[in-house]
């Protein structure tokens, strides 16, 4: 009930910014020479609300910026009824010069491919970061997974001695992209990838791929010890010690990472105790979306560690939206406006000619505040954040920060993009 209450003030809300719109699509005069920028939303179809939240955001990050030589010509990109090729002859017909959108990978990667040969950089709003390398002008801003997966494992190496680690991961797009990211991060620290571990998301039998998690002699070991118990056998260990539980396993790592989110974490987690998994007695690391009930108050969790953006309401600009808006920022929010702040400092006026610096060169020198405070945009086209470490604790009170602002730049630098000049571009 509360939360289609909640649902039900959000389009309140929406409905109340619709004035909005006009605002964002109104023209410098014809005197001034002005920059077109393509916004791709969907503003009708199953994902209006999606599209009009997010043309209330990119309106805030416009409206924050005094450079108005640049003009925001809005389109739909109609959700269901998605046709590329009309609304990129559209965008060009209308001389813009950049594209922010669309929401979906799939649909941003479609845009990017057919304004590539006019070299018209597309900032996605999406967080699949497969999209990237398909076409040379295409990024993303949007805070990535694997971007804060790389914050934990850099964390846990150099604070909680880290140096092995095993990988339970989702046997789906989103599993691979994050299991090619986190061999990449270990790889450059210098850290070992003991074993990983894809599991089906569509089979409620996870039993037979966490115990994947164990050396064959280990589970071979535990499974019949387990199976004497279950009959009611007496069981003892090498010294003849009696055994009346399941024993701890000799694990070949001392860290386990769960690249995953929801129900799952804690349905994985509960297979653990059946295979003398002693989660108290390794280090375990999640994403910043363990955030929630469920998984904070799992008995066996505790102690898991995951990096989070700061705090959103740390920004002038986040508490701007929240004033205007009445509700916090998503990740979605993030992208958008960043990807405005983004468009607005790297055009700007020399003389009476506007100039714009979509170039690899220059695009990874910018160091700008976003909604969720600075990032840069680093060679790969996405960009890196600052992010802050979390402990889940139930007692007390779920989730504890045990490191603020982890450095970017140390980030930056395991990731050789060479010694970046930081500026910004006015």
């Amino acid at each position: 009930m509360i939360k289609k209450l909640a649902i039900f003030l959000l389009l309140i809300l929406l409905s109340a910014c619709s004035f909005v719109f006009d605002s964002v699509k109104t023209t410098a005069p014809t005197t001034e020479s002005t920059y077109n920028v393509a916004v791709v939303l969907p503003l009708s179809g199953k994902f209006k609300n999606v599209g009009e939240s997010l043309l209330n955001t990119i309106h805030l990050a416009y409206s924050q910026n005094p450079n108005k030589n640049i003009v925001l010509k809005i389109y739909d990109s109609k959700s269901d009824n998605f046709n590329a090729a009309a609304l990129v002859k559209q965008i060009l017909a209308d001389n813009n010069k950049a594209v922010i959108g669309s929401v979906f990978g799939a649909e941003s990667l479609q845009i990017a491919k057919l304004l590539e040969e006019q070299n018209i950089p597309v900032f996605s709003l999406s967080n699949d970061i497969s999209i990237i390398n398909q076409a040379s002008n295409l990024y993303t801003l949007s805070p990535l997974p694997i971007t804060e997966m790389e914050a934990s494992i850099d964390y846990a190496s150099k604070f909680l001695g880290s140096r092995n680690f095993a990988v339970l991961v989702p046997d789906n797009k989103f599993g691979e992209i994050m299991m090619a990211g986190i061999k990449q991060s270990l790889q450059d620290r210098n850290l070992n990838l003991v074993r990983y571990v894809a599991y089906p998301t569509n089979n409620p039998r996870l039993t037979p791929f966490v115990q994947k998690l164990l050396l064959k002699k280990e589970l071979t070991k535990i499974n019949e010890i387990s199976a004497k118990l279950a009959s009611g056998d007496d069981v003892f260990d090498e010294k003849g010690n009696k055994i009346t539980k399941i024993p701890d396993s000799n694990l070949d790592f001392d860290t386990l990472i769960i690249a995953d989110f929801g129900n799952r974490v804690p349905v994985l987690a509960s297979h653990f105790p059946s295979i003398g998994i002693n989660t108290a007695a390794i280090k375990v690391i999640g994403l910043s979306n363990w955030n929630t009930p469920e998984i904070y108050t799992n008995n066996l969790l505790q102690g898991a560690v995951f990096a989070d953006l700061n705090k959103f309401n740390n920004t002038d600009f986040a508490r701007k939206y929240q004033e205007y808006y009445n509700i916090a920022p998503s990740l979605l929010d993030v992208a958008a406006f960043d990807s405005v702040i983004t468009v607005m400092s790297l055009v700007y006026k020399d003389g009476d000619d506007l100039v714009n610096d979509f170039t690899s060169a220059k695009i990874t020198s910018v160091n700008l505040q976003g909604l969720a405070g600075n990032f840069i945009i680093t060679g790969d086209r996405t960009s890196r954040r600052n992010y802050s470490i979390n402990q889940i604790d139930k007692n007390r009170g779920g989730v504890i920060m045990v490191k603020e602002n982890l450095s970017m730049k140390d980030l930056i630098k395991n990731y050789n993009y060479g010694d970046l000049q930081i500026e910004k571009l006015s």
